[in-house]
């Protein structure tokens, strides 16, 4: 169906011009036919134009799962600029909209129901596309939930599965608006070149089918070799056509085995200076961009790798205003936090394929086989980069996001696969915001017995009361299997309401004999015992009863909770201690049910530590050596200073009793002194959020955000099972951005390799998620790989059946994604 070319302002109609519309370049099957398709390119005014569809609305109003793909170009900032909208014309707020807001693109199923507005799905995805180009977006909505995809590749992920059918009373549909009982808003501003709908989820594939390349500047088709001493071709009649960019994007494609530095892709000189160039280049296997004048460098970059392997591989740099990324065969591989391009070199007045010119004469000349060079004058965006890269899609699906369950945020992963092959997946549930603890949080999990594909109903494992800043707490989870028992443990740790690492006191929670300690409102001391009865600190027993949830009673009477924020109630009467402490539950059935919370404060919490906590993510039980068969977590503390420290606790009897370890803080040789982890003071010591795994010769391998400022991961060893370590060393390989780190012991091969995976951001600001591959226990990584462009935090991994990798990993404060990773994947990167 063609798009209805008269386009509505108030009474009048008014006829746009069409476009060309551009193909999609990338080849592939065939997708589905459109049940809608609008493929006229109309421009918009963003006060009053539009397309009214209302007569193909009964096409879509059924629709469970489907598909909305759209082309569009648009440079407004404002909000709320819609592509295709649906509603229901007398309500405020019952519409299902695909829009552009404020750059970013935005998917809302909402329906109103008396004076409130309910959203099925609320998505923004990251990123802003107002640039003036045209990028396609996909939503795709199905059974696992919903997608969008821009520029043919998946940029986020919801839980819901909302679609047409979702919003009752549906009587219009437009392109460029959407309208309510107050009228028409949200008019498009800018060009929508077409619009498609369709009645299945998209693949992965049928997208980047749909999804053009963008437009270049320059495009070279070189296909040619160079011989690294004299050939060469000489651009420079293009140059003006370049010179004036600030920002844009130069892609190249090229196979070389040169071991030479500075081999040019493409390179834009002032040949009378001796150092003022812009060049893309291959240095010893290295990828290598550089923009300088005068010897003064704007922007350089330099990515270690063997990219001189003889393979076909593909660079890109691009760049904005503020700085820019480097990419090789689709996937982000280093960046530069300032600009430079064309325009920051003075006196260009020669470009060449293959070589640079300076004062001096000819130089740099390429090696081997350039196939391509493009000048783009937009900065491309990740997904564009691997289109015109070729890249495989590696997709993801959201397990928890924010609204699911009716809880505003999920944070802090922990994966585990079964014996039996079941994962689960773990979560903090936090109910009104994002914050840590004091905030209502619970532990959530949810179950997949097919690797992932599905995912079954959410359990909240652990809910204390409360609500808010004033609700207690349980946060940051980790997750082991015994393989003798089958028993599954989960550690998490607790606070009361209104408690969190700020102000968390000193103490286990526990006196001498082991019993919890309870305080009233004058600072008395009780003891809880094993069945609720309530002694004074004398010994003397009182009539306070506390049931399993933490209720106090007096003579009948509601006496408050021991759990809640001081003053929280107005009943209050007994308390717990305002601490941390340290829980532990099981599942003898899969994971299935769970066990009620057993505290191990007595057991690994000593009276100075105001803080203990669960490293999140993975536990491990160790498969070599001596101590095969130990269960062992990470945790993290904190001492009367304030410094933490990194440390595990371990079990020897199948998680009956457990020991806490020493720290790598302990005896570790800091500032020229000696250092222990209770009495250390400086805060550069720091050791906090650590993940563990073992070597094949039964070595842990520690590794820790920290405090040093050095920027790299803390390192430490234990050759005894967790309870003594190594001196801290820094891994140069590994970046620390102060964000948690995973790790993950790789199953043998039986090719003698020990194999070691690792994962965190790498990006200031929770940006830029890299899976890293060591074939030698972690003392170097070969592989790395970006999983996750721009927004990543915390993680957690598996291995899967087959040898895939399972990542489990935040978007920061907005939801908790799953990733299936082939290794394939992994080591195909040469950086």
């Amino acid at each position: 169906m063609l798009l209805r070319r008269l386009i509505s302002a108030a009474t009048a109609f008014v006829v746009v011009a069409a476009v060309p519309v551009a193909l999609p370049l990338v080849a592939g099957a065939a997708p589905p036919a459109p049940l809608l398709d609008y493929s006229s390119s109309t421009t918009f005014n963003g006060t009053s134009e539009f397309v009214d569809h209302t007569a193909d609305l009964n096409s879509v109003r059924s629709l469970t799962t489907g598909s909305v793909v759209a082309r569009f170009k648009t440079s407004s900032t404002a909000a709320a600029k819609t592509i295709l909208s649906a509603s229901d014309v007398a309500d405020p707020s019952s519409n299902i909209t695909l829009s552009v807001n404020a750059g970013a693109l935005h998917f809302e199923v909402r329906e109103n129901v008396g004076a409130a507005t309910t959203f099925a799905t609320n998505l923004t995805a990251p990123g802003t596309y107002n640039d003036n180009q045209f990028h396609t977006v996909a939503v795709t909505v199905g059974t696992g939930g919903t997608r969008i995809y821009v520029d043919g590749y998946q940029v986020y992920a919801g839980t819901s599965t909302a679609f047409f059918s979702s919003v009752t009373g549906l009587d219009g549909l437009w392109v460029g608006k959407n309208a309510d009982d107050t009228g028409n808003q949200w008019f498009y501003s800018g060009t929508i070149a077409s619009v498609r709908v369709y009645s299945t989820a998209l693949s992965a594939a049928d997208v980047l089918t749909l999804s053009p390349s963008q437009t270049t500047l320059l495009s070279y088709a070189v296909n040619q070799s160079f011989n690294g001493s004299s050939t060469f071709l000489d651009k420079t009649s293009d140059l003006a056509s370049v010179s004036g960019l600030s920002s844009g994007t130069i892609a190249a494609q090229f196979s070389t085995t040169s071991t030479a530095v500075t081999k040019t892709l493409l390179s834009a000189s002032n040949t009378t200076n001796p150092s003022s160039n812009i060049t893309l280049s291959v240095n010893n296997g290295n990828l290598y961009y550089e923009a300088r004048s005068n010897g003064t460098y704007s922007a350089k970059v330099e990515v270690p790798g063997s990219y001189n392997d003889g393979a076909v591989h593909t660079v890109a740099i691009a760049m904005t205003s503020t700085g820019g990324h480097l990419y090789a065969d689709g996937y982000r591989v280093g960046w530069v936090s300032t600009a430079g391009f064309f325009s920051s070199i003075s006196g260009l007045n020669g470009m060449w394929i293959g070589r640079n010119v300076d004062s001096g004469g000819g130089q740099w000349y390429f090696n081997g086989t350039i196939n391509w060079v493009r000048v783009y004058s937009s900065t491309l965006n990740d997904s564009e980069v691997k289109n015109i890269s070729g890249a495989s899609a590696l997709n993801y699906q959201s397990v928890f996001d924010d609204g699911y369950a009716s809880s505003k945020n999920y944070r802090i992963p922990a994966l585990l696969r079964t014996q039996a092959g079941t994962i689960l997946a773990a979560a903090d549930q936090r109910v009104p915001s994002a914050a840590d603890s004091p905030n209502d949080i619970n532990t959530i999990l949810r179950r997949s017995t097919d690797s992932g594909a599905t995912w079954g109903s959410p359990q909240v494992l652990l809910n204390y009361p409360g609500t808010g800043a004033a609700g207690a707490s349980t946060i940051d989870s980790a997750m082991v299997q015994d393989s003798g028992t089958g028993r599954i443990f989960l550690l998490v740790d607790h606070t009361p309401g209104g408690i969190g690492q700020v102000n968390a006191q000193a103490g286990t929670g526990y006196d001498a004999n082991g019993y919890q300690v309870l305080t009233d409102t004058g600072g008395a001391a009780y003891s809880l015992r094993p069945n609720g009865t309530v002694y004074t600190s004398g010994g003397t027993l009182t009539g306070y009863t506390v049931d399993s949830a933490g209720n106090v009673t007096l003579a009948g009477a509601a006496r408050g909770n021991i759990y809640l924020k001081n003053g929280a109630d107005p009943n209050q009467s007994l308390l717990e201690a305002r601490t941390f402490f340290l829980k532990l539950i099981y599942s003898d059935d899969d994971g299935v049910t769970w066990s009620n919370p057993v505290d191990l404060n007595t057991q690994v919490k000593e009276s100075w530590m105001t803080f203990i906590g669960t490293s999140p993510g993975n536990g491990i039980e160790l498969q070599h050596g001596a101590h095969a068969g130990r269960l062992v977590f990470p945790i993290y503390y904190t001492n009367g200073n304030g410094v933490l420290s990194s440390s595990t606790i371990y079990s020897d009897d199948n998680g009956a009793t457990w020991d806490r370890g020493a720290s790598p803080n302990d005896g570790r040789t800091y500032g020229g002194a000696t250092i222990q982890s209770q009495t250390a003071t400086a805060s550069g010591a720091s050791l906090h959020e650590a993940a563990i795994a073992e070597k094949s010769d039964g070595t842990i391998r520690m590794f820790m955000r920290n405090s040093s400022g050095t920027g790299k991961v803390a390192i430490a060893t234990s050759a005894n099972g967790g309870a003594s370590w190594s001196q801290v060393t820094f891994d140069a390989a590994l970046p620390d951005i102060f964000c948690q780190p995973a790790a993950l012991s790789y199953p043998d091969l039986g090719d003698g390799k020990d194999r070691m995976l690792f994962a965190n951001s790498t990006r200031s600001g929770r940006n830029d998620g890299v899976v890293r591959l060591s074939e030698d226990g972690g003392a170097t990584w070969k592989y790395s790989r970006t999983l996750k462009a721009n927004g990543y935090a915390y993680s957690s991994m598996i291995t899967l059946p087959g040898g895939d990798i399972g990542v489990f990993w935040e978007e920061p404060y907005t939801g908790i994604n799953f990733s299936r990773v082939p290794l394939s994947w992994l080591t195909a990167s040469k950086s």
